[in-house]
């Protein structure tokens, strides 16, 4: 392996690593109650958009793709303490935010630059602390259609 690709192997480790640590213990409380309320009601089979108070929720309880609804369930399916279950509904988020930087990785070698400047284009969304506290602090899901997004544009870009 090369000493540059053995970098790259290196700092998404670091990044993965870092944000598994925060990932069990820091939530937004909203919506990861949401979230993880609306596993529970799905796992007992119900239909979650049609749940709904009009006082507490104007919006509706559940305003969300139902793809992430199914993860939500699977969680629930599995159990555990808060912090298990905290950490199994970030764990997508988290690996989508790794694919993210291989992918932007890819598209920069693609673009011709260089193999320290394609690290370091990965090193930024990484460590970016906007990304970092989005997916293993927050918990919030946007990652998973920015890898998608990527995804697409990488394989249009081939």
């Amino acid at each position: 392996m090369k000493p540059a690709r053995r970098w790259l192997m290196i700092i998404v480790l670091a990044g993965f690593v870092a944000r598994l640590i925060p990932a069990a213990s820091y939530a937004h409380p909203w919506d990861m109650y949401i979230w993880l309320k609306s596993g529970e009601l799905g796992l007992k089979d119900l239909n979650i958009y049609k749940f709904s108070n009009p006082i507490n929720y104007p919006w509706g309880f559940y305003a969300y793709p139902p793809g992430w609804l199914y993860w939500l369930i699977m969680v629930s399916m599995i159990g555990g303490s808060i912090g298990l279950k905290i950490f199994l509904t970030k764990l997508p988020i988290i690996l989508s935010d790794i694919g993210i930087a291989l992918i932007l990785y890819r598209l920069a070698r693609e673009l011709d630059l260089d193999e320290k400047q394609s690290i370091a284009v990965a090193v930024l969304w990484l460590f970016n602390p906007i990304t970092y506290f989005v997916s293993s602090f927050w918990g919030m899901f946007d990652s998973i259609a920015v890898l998608f997004q990527m995804l697409a544009i990488y394989l249009l870009l081939k």
